[in-house]
């Protein structure tokens, strides 16, 4: 292919056109012909196939898409792209992709798309929905036809693919004319005749020289396919025992503490985590699956989100609407409380005016100062719906990134426990934090990473079977206690913890560290020590 290509290079560079040339349009004809489709079009890179399909198809903010729970990040960073939600869906054990049956019953009145994923090159099922379906092929060229049914079969030809290019590049083969026509036109700047944008979009375009390479690939793509599989025969034939990890399986299952990993390496064989969790970052760009429960995921979440309110005049506000504009696209029904705790600065006439123009929003005010136990057992006493998410009203969390929470709740989950990615605190304060935590996990044998952060989705019915009692900040040791005894099933997610950005916390001083103390002593007693007798 080299002398070939070098052939190709010198032929592009005589003819002077770099982009959009004849050799990007032989080889959308060519890879049109080979994939079973009337249309092709070639783009920058696998994800910005997918995110022109999705936009193609006017999928926007606010708009719901299906993924699977089990994926590379770009399937879900291409519907965050387009400013839309990415939903997560379960995978079927046996094959790695996603779900039918579960995706089906994943659709609301929100969803505008389905994304199927090919994973490793398997061909997925596709779920029987009234939607489009895009089917991300990224792994599968020359595993799966494009059929009428899919809006879209988008393809990477990164290096390491069965087609791969010698950069970055992409595609989107479809049956559809007018979709092959937007894609064509938001590839270019949204722009249909020289200087007439139509639309915004940037520049997704593929290279004169990446078309060029790509048209001699894919005459080899038949013979590459059947190395692969004679490759992985030979794997199967080697070693019959690995035939239970192909599809690969979650990574839990390869016995890793006995050594694989040493052995493998002393072989010249290089292990790898697939895919290793990632960490969750801001809402609007975070992976699907960055954090992923096992069990079938839940649509029609009704969740009561509560603050605590102490002062907190300057953060309360944002908090609200942020919170609201985070989960109301996620849930079936959605409550803002805030338990103003007898607060001596604005904060009650704050909530009293917000809650003019927000009929979602519900404060209550405490005469006086209960303590931060006191307020949380108000706000969740108030609660109406089954599940009850909350933090701190001291803007010390992204309240938008309770967003991330929502898909792990699912029906074999009863808390959802964000853990801390860094402490935003100064440096006493994050040695005190340290040694609390250390202290109550060893005293009460908690199940949790970070006892300490206050960023909670839990199912309401914990708390109504046995109510809470501390009025301090030791309610969260006795509400992560309760849960336990009560066998309740845990999930862990990273969030982002910032500096107090005003006010002053009322947990670190001195009479409120022995009051705590007071009361976590005599908590220690009665759910540790007397329960032991």
């Amino acid at each position: 292919m080299a002398d070939r290509f070098s052939e190709l290079a010198a032929s592009v560079t005589r003819r002077g056109v770099y982009l959009l040339g004849p050799e990007t349009d032989s080889f959308e004809l060519e890879l049109a012909a080979a994939m079973g489709a009337p249309h092709a079009v070639a783009v920058s890179s696998g994800a910005s196939a997918l995110q022109l399909s999705l936009a193609a198809l006017g999928v926007g903010a606010g708009d719901e898409v299906i993924v699977p729970a089990f994926t590379a990040v770009p399937t879900a960073a291409a519907v965050c792209a387009v400013g839309a939600v990415p939903v997560p869906v379960d995978v079927e054990a046996g094959t790695a992709n996603i779900d039918p049956a579960l995706a089906r019953h994943a659709v609301t009145e929100r969803t505008r798309a389905v994304v199927v994923v090919h994973l490793y090159g398997r061909p997925a099922t596709l779920p029987d929905v009234d939607l489009p379906i895009i089917e991300d092929a990224a792994q599968a060229h020359g595993a799966v036809r494009v059929e009428p049914r899919s809006a879209a079969v988008c393809y990477s030809f990164y290096p390491t693919k069965n087609l791969g290019g010698i950069g970055d590049g992409g595609a989107v083969v479809t049956h559809r004319p007018e979709l092959a026509e937007r894609v064509r036109r938001l590839r270019v700047h949204g722009m249909s005749d020289q200087y007439v944008h139509e639309s915004i979009a940037q520049n997704f375009r593929m290279s004169e020289l990446e078309a060029a390479w790509l048209r001699l690939g894919l005459d080899h793509l038949h013979d590459w396919n059947d190395r692969r599989r004679s490759i992985a025969a030979r794997y199967r034939a080697a070693a019959p025992a690995l035939r239970s990890c192909i599809p690969p399986l979650p990574a839990r299952s390869v016995p890793a503490e006995r050594g694989v990993g040493r052995r493998m390496r002393e072989r010249a064989v290089l292990p790898a985590t697939h895919r290793p969790r990632g960490r969750a970052g801001r809402v609007g760009a975070r992976p699907a699956s960055a954090r992923r429960a096992h069990g079938r995921i839940m649509t029609g979440l009704a969740i009561s989100a509560m603050f605590p309110c102490y002062n907190d005049q300057s953060t309360i506000g944002g908090l609200i609407d942020d919170v609201f504009a985070a989960l109301s696209p996620l849930v079936a029904e959605l409550e803002v409380i805030v338990v103003n705790d007898g607060s001596s600065d604005d904060s009650r006439q704050l909530l009293d005016s917000l809650a003019l123009d927000r009929p979602w929003l519900r404060p209550i005010h405490h005469d006086r100062n209960r303590g931060y136990g006191g307020a949380l057992i108000t706000g969740f006493t108030a609660a109406r719906f089954d599940w009850i998410f909350y933090t701190d009203g001291d803007a010390q969390y992204d309240a938008k990134e309770a967003a991330l929470l929502v898909p792990l709740a699912t029906d074999d989950v009863d808390v959802v426990q964000g853990y801390k990615l860094g402490r935003g605190d100064p440096l006493y304060r994050k040695v005190i934090g340290r040694v609390y935590h250390h202290t109550v996990k060893l005293l009460f044998r908690l199940p949790v990473r970070d006892t300490d952060c206050d960023f909670r989705l839990f199912r309401r019915q914990l708390i109504v079977d046995r109510p809470l009692s501390s009025t301090s900040g030791v309610i969260c040791v006795e509400m992560m206690r309760s849960f336990s005894e009560r066998g309740a099933r845990f999930v862990q997610t990273p969030v982002h913890h910032y500096f107090r950005p005003a006010g002053r916390s009322q947990f670190f001083r001195l009479p409120a560290i022995a009051h705590s103390a007071g009361q976590l002593a005599g908590l220690w007693f009665r759910m540790v020590v007397r329960r032991a007798r």
